[in-house]
């Protein structure tokens, strides 16, 4: 069976308040679970990406990485990532 997904940029969340975001990644998370559908998600935002992504690609300074979202968002690797103090 081919793989079914969705996909969408950040566009679907940008401007709306926290609350409104929130509503609307928990209504793709459960999309997610009950059609069995792969989210594909362009987004520039890290919280809402802790929220609802479980493997990633990143792209950044013209490198290439991938791997788990809890791994790639620890505090400890954004900040050698993003070469924070």
């Amino acid at each position: 069976m081919p793989t079914r997904y969705l996909r969408f940029t950040t566009g679907c969340v940008a401007g709306i308040d926290a609350g409104a975001t929130e509503a609307i990644l928990e209504l793709l998370r459960r999309i997610h679970q009950r059609q069995r559908l792969t989210l594909l998600m362009v987004n520039h935002d890290i919280p809402s990406m802790r929220l609802c992504a479980e493997d990633m690609i990143w792209l950044h300074e013209g490198r290439v990485l991938q791997g788990p979202a809890q791994e790639l968002l620890s505090r400890s690797r954004l900040e050698e990532l993003l070469l924070l103090p």
